[in-house]
């Protein structure tokens, strides 16, 4: 046989391998667009790749390691199947003490390629049966578990499309068999393969002396109800099956595969969650965990989101000087604060309901609520504008105020403040100039149910009526909204 490196793959992996490819780029780009779908894909990933790095750092020190000096006609057979398929690296080998197991597997972690030889294999392996001359049931093996790795079958970013109940374990099967194919192509003797799959299915006394075309007659009873469902969630085909598919591709005498029932391939998907690590099964327990995750997230959110109604109007509360023991006596039935529709608001110019007096809400996302909904956010507004996108609001209260001075004013505005919130600190108290007259500007911060607020608010005394300009905002989105806040304020005009 020619050493040219071998690539062929199964004809069953042919065929689905774009199949799979697609699936998974698209789910990718599906999870990459999506906040929630990119750190459900994080948190998985890494504790995938935390839960593969501890598992393998237990396996890799507790076996033997194969090597030049170590077990080196078993170094041998690893370095030259992987030449043979195509590797420019041999894999990381080791042989792992299974409690009796007949096994071997392939496996990644980055960019490092392992393969782990049970050792009742290796065992078992040395007299199955086959003429010492001959390629032994170790080199099957070993060529097999090589094969996954220069197939790429261990490719991390094809997972999406491997935990697809139907998809997911048919692919692998058909690498299963792409693996048997390649092997094959290593040791060139279909006995040796024939026997290597007879010892996996019954063990070293048995493969010596079993009748292995009788054994590849079994794969007629395979397609049964419930042989179909185990297999349609199997990572691998059942073991005559793969005796047949040998003979095909080595020219032997095969058995045609029996056919699956329409109700076997229907049903697969949901017997399959009986199947432990079935992709059925995966599937299952992934839906639980969002389900559980959704469970705790989506309360979570509506309670924040019905604190955050409760704290606006505890803030505004605060500004009018209510008292949680008021409120109470008072039976208010004031409407919660609701979500603005674009009807209810527009931008420009608002106009005072109470009083003449114009206010001029910044252009940069502010918005004018109506009367109405000025009033179902607070009863004593007679005018509101909110930022679109930050909850950033600025608020008018106009009321007769006969006689009171500025001075007064702002004291007994403080006062409502500290009767509400003995913890409120005022920042700073300046002169503001408005075009009817001489104000005020107060910076205050309060803290209401564990967040920090901000508040800006401008006073004015004229022609017998007082004005609060009342600006608030979460403290940490104070800073991009000052500026704002403090324009609406200064454009405040009564027109006389």
């Amino acid at each position: 046989m020619s050493e040219a490196a071998i690539v062929s793959r199964s004809e069953k992996e042919r065929s689905l391998r774009p199949i799979v490819i697609a699936v998974s780029v698209l789910m990718w780009v599906v999870l990459a667009v999506t906040v929630i779908g990119a750190l459900y894909a994080a948190f998985v990933a890494l504790f995938v790749l935390l839960t593969q790095a501890l598992w393998l750092a237990a396996v890799t020190n507790n076996s033997v390691k194969v090597g030049a000096k170590q077990l080196p006609h078993i170094w041998e057979k690893v370095v030259s199947s992987s030449a043979r398929l195509g590797l420019a690296q041999p894999p990381d080998t080791y042989v792992m003490q299974a409690g009796g197991s007949l096994n071997a597997f392939a496996t990644r972690l980055f960019s490092r390629n392992f393969v782990i030889l049970f050792s009742d294999l290796v065992d078992a392996s040395v007299d199955a049966g086959n003429d010492p001359a001959a390629p032994s049931i170790v080199d099957f093996v070993v060529a097999h578990e090589v094969a996954h790795i220069a197939r790429d079958h261990l490719a991390w970013w094809l997972l999406p499309a491997r935990l697809i109940p139907w998809l997911g374990p048919a692919y692998s099967r058909a690498c299963e068999y792409t693996c048997d194919e390649n092997a094959l192509s290593v040791t060139t003797s279909l006995p040796t393969a024939e026997r290597a799959l007879g010892l996996l299915a019954g063990g070293v006394t048995v493969a010596r002396t079993m009748d292995v075309d009788a054994f590849a007659d079994q794969a007629q009873g395979t397609g049964g109800f419930f042989a179909a469902v185990y297999e349609l969630n199997a990572t691998h085909p059942y073991l005559p099956k793969r005796v047949n598919a040998l003979r095909a591709h080595g020219g032997g005498k095969a058995a045609p595969a029996p056919s699956r029932s329409f109700f076997s391939y229907l049903l697969a998907p949901f017997l399959g969650i009986a199947i432990p690590g079935s992709a059925a099964a995966v599937v299952l327990i992934i839906v639980a965990m969002v389900g559980i995750m959704a469970a705790i997230a989506v309360p979570s959110f509506m309670k924040y989101r019905e604190s955050s109604q409760e704290i606006r109007q505890r803030l505004l509360d605060l500004q009018a000087g209510i008292t949680a023991e008021q409120k109470a006596a008072e039976g208010s039935d004031e409407p919660d604060a609701q979500a603005e529709s674009p009807d209810q608001l527009q931008t420009g110019v608002m106009h005072g309901e109470k009083f003449d007096w114009t206010l001029t809400a910044p252009a940069n996302l502010w918005r004018v609520l109506n009367i109405e909904s000025a009033h179902a956010q607070n009863t004593m507004a007679d005018g509101w504008i909110s930022h679109t996108e930050k909850d950033a609001h600025v608020m008018v209260i106009a009321e007769a105020a006969e006689g009171i001075t500025l001075s007064a004013f702002a004291e007994n505005v403080l006062a409502n403040f500290k009767q509400g919130d003995s913890r409120m600190k005022v920042t700073s108290q300046a002169p503001l100039i408005f075009k009817n007259g001489k104000g005020r500007l107060l910076h205050i911060k309060t803290k209401v149910a564990g967040m920090n607020f901000d508040y800006l608010i401008g006073l004015l005394v004229s022609s017998d009526n007082a004005y609060q300009l009342i600006g608030f905002v979460d403290s940490k989105d104070f800073g991009a909204i000052k500026t704002d806040m403090e324009k609406a304020i200064a454009s405040f005009e009564v027109e006389e």
